[in-house]
């Protein structure tokens, strides 16, 4: 079993759940924030209709599927740990909320890649987009 996947099956204690969409979409988000954070597991993201997507991310939570019984006596890391426990120290109140998680994966998503936006920019971008959008949770994140 390729190791990212067992990462994956580790960070998803519940495997089934991921065949519900916003289920889907949580871990999604919660991957492209982790990856940004300094867990790589080697993923490109592109911009999709709810922010940061990897289709081999989704390819690869339909593999945990059949790799589930696999991860059984496997640990993380040190450092994945650590990276793992900034993310929930940081989000703890908003992990499963998907409008909350799409919205920051995505103002991390356009920083990274528009550079030279301000926070003005970003805002429009995010318009454009359709984002639900918290402005005091947007300025506290540019």
């Amino acid at each position: 079993m390729p190791v990212h996947l067992k990462i994956l099956g580790l960070l998803q204690e519940k495997i089934e759940s991921l065949r519900d969409l916003s289920n889907r979409m949580v871990f999604q988000k919660t991957i492209f924030i982790l990856q940004e954070m300094g867990l790589d597991l080697g993923y490109q993201f592109k911009w999709y209709l709810n922010g940061p997507y990897s289709s081999a991310l989704a390819d690869s939570i339909e593999d945990l599927e059949i790799y589930a019984d696999d991860i059984e006596g496997w640990t993380l890391t040190p450092q994945t740990m650590e990276v793992i426990w900034r993310y929930k120290q940081l989000f703890s109140k908003n992990m499963n909320n998907k409008d909350w998680l799409r919205l920051i994966s995505s103002i991390l998503f356009i920083r990274k890649h528009y550079k030279d936006n301000n926070k003005k920019e970003i805002d429009k971008l995010l318009s454009k987009y359709n984002q639900n959008r918290d402005n005091k949770e947007i300025q506290r994140w540019l």
